[in-house]
């Protein structure tokens, strides 16, 4: 590569100006780099031993080649949802952003049509209007089969949207296996070179019978299902906390390389909508607070051609440093940092013309006298209390989860206010806690007070709503206006456990 960051001069460095010193970082994946001068060819940097990888569209292996992969991961993927020992595959349909409803009304979407095509099944047509954030159905179920299955568009879309954004083609499953890995919210999704797999992780395997896991796995067979004349079993599978030769081997027939689990970068702020393939939104000028990893040395925020860099403090164990991150141009936006597979990928969008203070929640929760707000958590002190949900918007559909001492998540898919109010009645006498989410909507957490069966160990906070992070924009935009300074600013601030209470919350998100 021809240029890198340099963390003594805080700038992109060009190699032909350059002079050999450890601090040196590509500017892609956040990498350790060290400078080659010329002899047989020109100067440039090249990655250090142990830090190439092909997510890295800087990374040149030996032979002079390299493969460019997208960071989202390529392609459409299937989607697996488990509730008790019942399972169901699903595609998701990208919801519009939030700029796009402004620009348009769920009328305009009723000539639009999304049609599911799968060989041996009927065609399904699906309306555009689905497409409206909250109303649920996004999401459109799938039987398990070996052919492909083709989402196509038809009908009038309205002018400004591009029909071809829904097209796309899912895989059909191998007889002999497929594994889901974990994805957010409690679901799981066919595993992909960019998915990263721990020890301790929960996994689903598909396949007919004969590819039943190992007995030396902790399994759990769920219900099978029979779809075009082929028999479809499927099992939960706890991997082991520790590396093991067998383990490690059968996975490998997957293609799948397990990694020990580590502290990973993680912003706290909460997203004000998900895109396509799940990443992130959020507003121009939203102060971002992050923790970066416990193994990262230094922390890189990139967006365009702009990249400002800070090299991080060393840090006690059982201390956490949270930053201050704002943005003040739209685009895609990178945050890295130099400890493996670290980095997160978002969007900065234009803020709602809706001003912030005259925004009223379209959701919330009744759990006996008290009303949850989106984005916060309830700490119930009875785990019979009845859940009401009560919204302004008609037909909105939300999706639930009861999280298990264990580690077992189950999950309601798309359900109305009722039908998750009783699933979570079913399901409150042995969860750990429960989650509603409304998608960009809002999620509410209820945390419900310990069983013979459950413990927690988690303090009593809250998840911050949106109006309480003027003090990280005040930290994060300082000099943002002096166009002789780069566009982002990285500000530290001690987020320990003693200042829960302060602008950086130390929450799970």
């Amino acid at each position: 590569m021809e240029r890198a960051y340099d963390l003594a001069l805080h700038r992109y460095v060009s190699a032909l100006d350059s002079e050999p010193h450890p601090g040196y970082l590509c500017p892609c994946c956040c990498g350790r780099v060290h400078l080659r001068p010329g002899k047989v060819k020109i100067s440039h940097f090249a990655h250090n031993n142990g830090e190439g990888t092909i997510r890295c569209e800087q990374y040149h292996p030996g032979s002079g080649t390299h493969d460019h992969h997208n960071e989202s991961g390529a392609g459409s993927l299937l989607h697996l949802q488990v509730d008790d020992s019942e399972w169901t595959l699903h595609l998701e349909l990208t919801p519009l952003t939030a700029g796009e409803t402004r620009r348009s009304t769920r009328s305009t979407l009723t000539s639009a049509r999304i049609e599911v095509h799968q060989r041996g099944t009927r065609p399904r047509q699906i309306g555009g209007t689905v497409l409206w954030p909250g109303t649920g159905g996004n999401t459109v179920d799938v039987p398990p089969s070996r052919h492909e299955t083709q989402v196509r568009t038809s009908g009038q879309w309205p002018a400004g949207l591009q029909p071809k954004r829904w097209q796309h083609t899912l895989q059909g499953l191998p007889t002999h296996g497929v594994l889901f890995v974990p994805y957010r919210g409690g679901s799981f999704r066919r595993y992909n070179w960019s998915t990263p797999v721990y020890w301790a992780d929960q996994l689903v395997l598909v396949g007919t019978e004969q590819a039943e896991p190992p007995q030396q796995l902790d399994v759990k067979p769920l219900i099978p299902k029979t779809t075009d004349g082929t028999n479809w079993s499927a099992w939960m599978i706890t991997l082991p906390t520790r590396a093991t030769g067998s383990v490690s081997s059968w996975l490998s027939q997957f293609g799948i390389a397990v990694e020990e689990r580590r502290s990973r970068t993680r912003i706290l702020t909460p997203a004000v909508e998900y895109g396509p393939d799940g990443t992130p939104h959020f507003y121009l000028g939203d102060p971002l607070a992050v923790i970066p990893s416990k193994q990262a040395t230094a922390m890189v925020a990139e967006s365009h051609a702009t990249i400002s860099a800070t090299q991080l403090e060393r840090r006690a164990p059982t201390s956490t440093t949270a930053y201050a991150v704002t943005a003040i141009e739209t685009g895609t936006v990178y945050l890295r940092t130099d400890a493996k597979r670290d980095i997160i990928r978002f969007e900065v969008v234009n803020e709602s013309s809706v001003p912030m203070d005259d925004f009223t929640p379209v959701w919330s929760v009744l759990y006996g006298d008290n009303r949850i707000l989106p984005f916060t958590t309830h700490h119930a002190n009875s785990r019979t209390t009845p859940v009401k949900i009560v919204s302004e918007i008609h037909h909105l559909r939300f999706q639930a989860t009861a999280h298990h001492s264990s580690g077992r998540k189950d999950q309601l898919q798309s359900g109305s206010a009722l039908d998750v109010a009783d699933w979570l009645a079913a399901h409150s006498a042995t969860a750990e806690s429960l989650t509603i989410d409304a998608g960009n909507l809002g999620h509410v957490r209820i945390e419900l007070p310990e069983s013979p069966t459950s413990h927690t160990d988690e303090a009593n906070v809250e998840f911050p709503a949106r109006l309480t992070w003027e003090t990280t924009y005040a930290i994060a935009a300082d000099s943002a206006s002096d166009p002789t300074v780069p566009h982002w600013r990285v500000r530290k601030q001690d987020a320990s456990p003693k200042r829960r209470k302060g602008p950086f919350m130390l929450v799970e998100w």
